[in-house]
């Protein structure tokens, strides 16, 4: 037994190794910014924007600081921070324990009536004139509208969900791309209110994933799963609100195209069940490492939104069957 315990050993050093170092790695942003900072957050209401430590894993557990990169014009943050400062707690307290989430709390509690909006910050700005990582510690105020507290019934019959809402809605008619997937424009679909179908329908009308011509491969593609299946919830819920003929051609091409690049589990991963990796049949495996939830449940419902939007195909048919 005395090999296989050495050989688990050695398994389990670069494992033990990786852990230590992910440990070591927590930077402590009032000594030195000088590493890659690939993500940064929206940090609410603010109106600013900060890198926080994921350790590569998306997760912000082992986070205690964050550092400001961008503060926008005309927002409750705009004078108050500034690019380059730390935000160290909250209140005199530093963080204790997940950054992101605790400064998500403190911005719920600041919102409530009985506190004005004041979201009370201590943070640590570097001295300009200083050619080191030198600063001070100091208190920040940054006062944010005051929206109430969350309801028992949140997000039903919640006033602050519903100026959430109309905040968000406001945010959505200044963009011009309606973001990626073009989820925006189904958030607009959702307000049930017809006045914005005509800002939807203007949208689709230049999008390329929403022309009659659309033509989606099967031998071979990328993220086409993602795609499809959030292009056509858009699609479909755009179609069934406002009967607009102009969409049924790609939400047919769509449809048809993500029964077809089904698995045959039943499943979509990142992208579809390539006919070249499955020697040129549908309905094989999927790559990588298989099924995505996330991206697989918008190609479902589409095809069920597919069918009641008059699409009639064997593919679909079978696809929603499997």
């Amino acid at each position: 037994m005395q090999p296989i315990r050495s050989f688990c050993t050695l398994l389990l050093l670069p494992l033990l190794c990786l852990l230590r170092s992910s440990q070591a790695e927590v930077p402590d942003l009032t000594k030195t910014i000088e590493f890659e900072r690939i993500e940064t957050y929206h940090l609410g209401p603010t109106g600013a924007k900060g890198w926080i430590y994921t350790g590569g894993n998306f997760m912000t557990t082992k986070a205690r600081q964050i550092l400001i990169t961008e503060v926008e014009p005309e927002t409750p943050a705009e004078g108050k921070l500034q690019a380059g400062d730390v935000i160290l707690g909250v209140g005199e307290t530093k963080f204790s324990s997940d950054a992101r989430k605790a400064l998500g709390l403190a911005i719920d509690e600041a919102e409530k009536d009985e506190n004005q909006g004041k979201l009370n910050l201590l943070c640590w700005r570097p001295d300009p004139e200083a050619n080191t990582r030198k600063g001070k510690q100091l208190k920040v105020v940054v006062e944010l509208p005051v929206i109430g507290a969350y309801s028992d019934t949140a997000p039903y019959d919640c006033p602050k969900t519903q100026k959430i809402q109309e905040a968000a809605l406001q945010a959505v008619l200044l963009e011009k791309d309606f973001g990626k997937f073009g989820v925006s424009a189904l958030a607009l679909l959702a307000t049930g209110e017809k006045e914005y179908l005509n800002k939807v329908r203007d949208f689709l009308h230049q999008a390329k994933w929403a022309q009659p011509d659309i033509e989606i491969r099967l031998d071979r593609g990328g993220m086409q799963a993602w795609h499809s299946g959030f292009y056509n919830l858009v699609l479909t819920e755009y179609y069934l609100a406002s009967g607009d003929k102009f969409v049924l051609p790609a939400i047919r091409e769509h449809a048809v195209k993500t029964a077809m690049g089904q698995s045959n589990a039943g499943t979509w991963g990142h992208g579809f069940a390539w006919t070249s990796m499955n020697g040129g049949k549908l309905h094989g495996v999927l790559q990588g490492y298989g099924a995505v939830n996330q991206a697989g449940l918008p190609c479902y419902l589409t095809l069920l939104l597919a069918k009641k939007c008059g699409v009639d195909h064997p593919e679909v048919e079978a696809a929603i069957e499997r």
